[in-house]
């Protein structure tokens, strides 16, 4: 089974040693995406509606790497600092999956490894060989 290293291009870079993604055959799985932009620049500030478009642009370019998109997403784990967002962060979410459904953990954290970001969010996707 062929395994591909997920680094876009367009994608803000890896702060440390690690992939934004990884494809191993049928599957890929990414990295918590945030809402760095390319230049890895924080979006957003303490708004989580622009922190989370900017983190669910982030995971469409992991996706896009990987030759999938949104509607190959088979499970999602959003890790969010403040149960008081969950309703904007998730109306976001929604219009980014178009009508897919996967299934999805959402854990409310202290911190994450930035202290400014609001949610870090990521991914299992799923392709049927046969597709392209």
């Amino acid at each position: 089974m062929q395994r591909k290293i997920l680094i876009p291009k367009d994608a803000p870079p890896p702060t440390t040693y690690y992939s934004l993604g990884l494809r191993v055959g049928p599957m890929l799985y990414t990295s918590g995406q945030t809402s760095r932009d390319k230049s890895g620049q924080l979006v957003g500030s303490d708004d989580p509606t622009q922190q989370a478009e900017q983190a669910f642009t982030n995971l469409s370019k992991v996706l896009g790497e990987g030759e999938m998109g949104y509607r190959d997403i088979v499970r999602i784990n959003l890790f969010i600092r403040a149960i008081s967002e969950l309703k904007a962060i998730l109306a976001v979410m929604e219009r980014f999956l178009e009508g897919n459904r996967p299934s999805l953990s959402i854990v409310i954290v202290e911190n994450l490894a930035n202290p400014a970001y609001r949610l870090e969010v990521e991914a299992v996707a799923w392709q049927d060989e046969n597709e392209g």
